[in-house]
């Protein structure tokens, strides 16, 4: 796919800014590091999905000098529709199916994809792009028993396990939820095929990762006993279920292991970049964000409007509190994660701002200049030329005629008249 010159420049940049300084004496070897969170914010209809296809380009040629052996990006957007249009364009030849892109099922995706794509004899690097969606990734809401895809794909990988290998009926009643008979069976049959084409080593992996988390083992207990009883109705399938997703989706966390996340129109679910409550999301998306032993992946935020530059005196709230500015200071927080140098220059910035004295500017350019250099770490953005609104020709001389004067002083009798008046 061709670029512009400016789109290929700001793929450049977000790529230097990812990158190290620092390559390896042999000239090959190459180390991600500094920088990992961007934002690109081009102005409406200048290409946001093509420099984040020129950038995976880039990220995949790092990744490829450190040897990896398969390169994973992770979409997120607000929707499946949004997936769909964009998903193609970002140049990644092996994408996860988007009628599955719940997190709880991402397991899955993983492994088939490595399975497909994996061939060492050629020595080729693998690559997947798997989309998400922030309402049904990240916010497994209680009174929800998720969809058939989900339900159905626990139901058959816990019917693997030898402890439930009597228990079929009764799992399948459990997790049937609201699809109805012949619908529910074409689910358990599509996913009992998957699951078997991958094999028991798939199996064992699942079951491995599970017999490590207290609250599965919880639940295995509760569901033996009443099976054994006969007692599926008495269970709390909501509950269970749902207690169920957030342990799978755990699961796809530790396999995903993205090299790339990208957030296109981020501020559409915002309340993603603020994880440090207590909340079953902000803990799902703190995994997300932060991989085992605190690494970082890399990620790319892409939006317009990412925040408004000001606040009109209507827009404060009864507290006097500036929403906008308030976004601004969260986007800022999770650009800068665990640093608080941006915070500290712009408020030096705002203070010299709000204190402007004609004497003391060049301290006031400066503090601006530190803030700026500070903020375009983080951050790329290009906007149009005004080349057709504005004109920059040269001034030139205007013929005036009697009428123009007249006209002219007809206008300062008026303004005077409304000055007097007022």
């Amino acid at each position: 796919m061709s670029i512009y010159d400016f789109q290929s420049a700001t793929a450049d940049r977000i790529a230097e800014i990812f990158r190290e300084a620092t390559i390896g004496t042999d000239g090959k070897e190459i180390k991600i590091g500094g920088q990992r969170r961007v934002l690109l914010a081009d102005e409406v209809g200048l290409g946001k999905t093509h420099v984040a296809s020129a950038v995976i380009e880039r990220v995949r040629e790092m990744r490829k000098r450190v040897n990896d052996d398969m390169f994973r990006v992770v979409y997120v957007c607000s929707n499946m529709s949004i997936a769909n249009q964009n998903i193609e364009k970002l140049g990644v030849k092996n994408k996860a199916d988007v009628t599955e892109s719940r997190l709880s099922m991402q397991h899955l995706t993983i492994r088939e994809r490595e399975a497909k794509i994996a061939d060492p004899a050629n020595g080729k690097m693998g690559e997947i792009i798997i989309p998400l969606t922030p309402s049904t990734s990240f916010s497994l809401r209680g009174s929800s028993k998720g969809n058939a895809n989900e339900r159905a794909l626990i139901a058959t990988i816990l019917g693997r396990f030898d402890e439930f290998a009597k228990f079929q009926a009764q799992l399948s009643k459990l997790f049937q939820g609201w699809s109805g008979d012949n619908g529910w069976e074409y689910w358990l049959k599509r996913y009992a095929k998957r699951v078997n084409d991958l094999g028991q080593s798939y199996i064992d992996d699942v079951k491995r990762y599970l017999y490590q988390n207290q609250m599965f083992l919880e639940i295995e207990k509760e569901l033996i006993e009443n099976f054994s009883n006969g007692e599926v109705a008495d269970l709390d399938s909501t509950r269970i279920i749902n207690l169920l997703r957030r342990i799978f989706a755990d699961l796809s966390l530790s396999m995903l292991e993205p090299d790339l996340i990208i957030m296109d129109e981020f501020q559409r679910f915002s309340s993603l970049l603020d994880y440090n409550d207590e909340s079953e999301q902000s803990a799902i998306v703190k995994k997300f964000f932060e991989q085992e032993g605190g690494q970082q992946p890399l990620i790319l935020l892409l939006s317009a409007t990412p925040y408004k530059p000001f606040s009109t005196l209507e827009e404060l709230t009864e507290y006097n509190a500036d929403e906008h500015y308030e976004d601004f200071n969260r986007l800022m927080d999770f650009l800068f994660t665990g640093e608080n140098e941006f915070r500290e220059l712009w408020s030096d910035y705002s203070h010299k701002l709000s204190h402007l004295r004609t004497e003391k500017f060049d301290v006031l350019l400066a503090s601006k200049q530190s803030a700026e250099k500070k903020m375009y770490q983080g951050m790329c953005r290009t906007e149009r030329l005004n080349e057709g609104l504005i004109s920059d020709k040269a001034v030139c001389e205007l013929s005036i005629d009697t009428d123009d004067i007249l006209s002219y002083c007809e206008m300062q009798k008026i303004v005077s008249a409304c000055k007097e008046a007022s």
